[in-house]
């Protein structure tokens, strides 16, 4: 995918999102068959960071083109000009399954997360 398309495609999500009114989706399903029971609940998100001021020259050390003398700790503003710096879409999924006539149970949880900016 390009990365104007890429980029595009996201903040189409963001909008969309944001005019709906909707920060977070779940989703949930549950399920109660025989001595089973349990539910499924997915929660989806996304977010975006953006940078609105160019890189501070006093944070960046001289030997990169700035004015500090400390060159540990000037990557990240080295590693993001301004402008959009994360598009996150993040999942989290909760499986509970129960056996109704026992104590016996299991829960398992599932994350994971794409940004198309840090990739």
């Amino acid at each position: 995918m390009s990365k104007a398309l890429s980029r595009g495609l996201c903040v189409f999500i963001t909008l969309a999102f944001t005019f709906a009114g909707m920060s977070n989706q779940a989703l949930a399903f549950k399920f109660d068959d025989g001595p089973i029971e349990g539910n499924i609940d997915t929660t989806l998100s996304f977010g975006m960071s953006s940078r609105q001021d160019d890189a501070d020259r006093d944070l960046i050390c001289i030997a990169n083109g700035g004015n500090s003398f400390g060159c540990n700790n000037d990557d990240g503003n080295l590693n993001y000009d301004k402008g959009t710096i994360s598009q996150v879409l993040k999942f989290t999924t909760d499986i509970e399954i129960n056996h109704k006539d026992s104590d016996l149970g299991a829960f398992f949880r599932v994350k994971g997360f794409v940004d198309n900016k840090n990739n």
